[in-house]
């Protein structure tokens, strides 16, 4: 078991939106509607991840491949049943994976950009014809050449157009369909896959298109360079960046439909269904050792953390003392410079434990996917007695504060900031899946490593002495 200071971007990072096209020329709107599945992209949850947790099992062709490099699924709060089975247990393997067509519609966008076809008499538009299923493109597309942009057209099932490059290094691209979760679960239709895709001209920016599944047809074969520093999705040939390891991490997404290429190995990553190619390898020579990658146990190349600042247990009585008027009978309080929790009965300490925190510890939480640990006075809106990291408390972040903070700074909605602030009144679980973050635990699986995406973990016997004191409602402090 590998413990990282450091977590994968998973769906969902709070990248900043990029300007939209002209509008004379097709939009490019980094709205909700848009899925935008990846590294990098909106969307995602903060306690899908906890990498360091207990190996849970490889998604490729053959599912005895290897273990998950220490993926695991912290987002038991988004499992409606808490005692369901986590989809990214110790036997997800390949064939527990949907197909990238599971529940996908045959038709969107028809006689439209990204529409079926069987010849150009189906694509009725101006500069219109269709890429044909012989062609290798299932059920053909709809497209028309492109030079940067694509027009959009309204519809109940056309989504918004990106014009990728096609490889043909004859300036012109071609127009697909961008991913749309609103209107297929897996964000396109029937045969094809949401994948990361560089703009014809404009090579920095990268959207996701509804592509087949073997690959844009005729297009030659990216270099390798799984596991090659980079700073955005655009660094990479495949167009996939994990920007949250140091130095950047190229790799191929949903590699659990269209493969590795030879050299890496596919991996799934919590439960929001991210899949990702990594560099395999024998030595640790073989990785970016100046970046802090080994060769480790699974033989891919991935970051091994330096060791977190030691536990401090001392003057945990005095925490209790300062929060007990503020605080419920029974709360406990954490602070995050010593890696120190304290179980508080009023004013009498009851005991002092060791935490692991965010892998990136130090700052106050301010966005989904920045690994921070929150800072704060909350409370308990549930308990997970069947969470993958043993049992978990919820935490109820993000709350009042947090939601005007994030609706100046136009990260959420008026809408998302009104839904926090009732909660917080009614002292219930806020909204867990805005641009701010959430699904924030106290856990299980051991302190011995700032290996969350946020959450405080700890020993499993800690959580048992817990367990039956801390009850729904009982105050979370948060100190620096």
């Amino acid at each position: 078991m590998r413990y990282l200071g450091i977590a994968l971007l998973l769906v969902g990072c709070g990248a900043a939106a990029e300007p939209s096209d002209p509008p004379d020329q097709g939009s490019d709107p980094e709205d909700a509607q848009v899925l935008d599945a990846g590294a990098g992209a909106d969307g995602g949850l903060d306690g899908a991840l906890d990498l360091g947790a207990p190996d849970l099992g490889s998604v490729d062709a053959q599912p005895d491949v290897g273990p998950i490099p220490d993926g695991g699924a912290e987002a038991d709060a988004t499992i409606a049943d808490a005692t369901a089975a986590d989809a990214s247990g110790p036997d997800a393997q390949a064939g527990d994976v949907s197909p990238a067509d599971n529940g996908a519609p045959e038709i969107l966008s028809p006689g439209w950009i990204g529409g079926p076809c069987s010849g150009d008499g189906d694509c009725p538009f101006t500069g219109g014809h269709c890429l044909t299923d012989a062609a290798g493109w299932p059920n053909g597309t709809c497209t028309q050449s492109c030079t940067q942009f694509c027009p959009d057209q309204a519809g109940p099932l056309n989504p918004v157009t990106f014009c990728i490059d096609d490889g043909g290094n004859d300036g012109t691209g071609t127009c697909l369909s961008r991913c749309d979760d609103t209107l297929s679960p897996t964000g396109c239709r029937v045969g094809y896959v949401c994948l990361p895709e560089k703009r014809q001209g404009q090579g920095s920016v990268v959207r996701y298109a509804c592509v087949p599944e073997s690959g844009v047809p005729g297009r030659a074969v990216p270099a390798f360079d799984i596991g090659a520093a980079c700073s955005s999705a655009s660094d990479c040939n495949r167009s996939s960046c994990i920007t949250d390891l140091p130095g950047g991490y190229c790799t191929q997404e949903r590699c659990d439909v269209i493969g590795c290429p030879s050299g890496s190995t596919c991996f799934r990553f919590g439960l929001e269904g991210y899949s990702a190619c990594l560099r395999d390898c024998t030595t640790d020579n073989e990785c970016r050792q100046a970046d802090g990658y080994a060769c480790d146990t699974d033989q891919t190349c991935w970051y091994l953390p330096p060791p977190p600042p030691s536990c401090d247990l001392s003057n945990g009585a005095n925490d209790c003392a300062a929060w007990a008027a503020q605080a419920s009978s029974d709360f406990v309080v954490v602070t995050k410079s010593k890696r120190r929790m304290v179980l508080c009965d009023g004013v009498n300490l009851v005991q002092t434990y060791c935490v692991g925190l965010g892998s990136s510890p130090v700052e106050d939480k301010e966005r989904e996917g920045d690994r921070r640990t929150p800072e704060g006075v909350f409370y308990i809106p549930r308990k997970i007695a069947q969470s993958q990291y043993y049992k978990a408390f919820l935490i109820s972040y993000p709350d009042s504060q947090d939601a005007a903070r994030g609706l100046a700074a136009g990260l959420i909605t008026q809408a998302e900031h009104n839904a926090i602030v009732a909660a917080q009144n009614a002292r219930t679980e806020p909204p867990q899946q805005t641009a701010l973050g959430g699904l924030i635990e106290i856990h299980g699986n051991g302190s011995g490593a700032d290996w969350t995406w946020g959450c405080m973990a700890t020993e499993d016997a800690n959580i048992d002495v817990l367990w039956p004191v801390l009850q729904v409602g009982d105050t979370v402090v948060i100190l620096h």
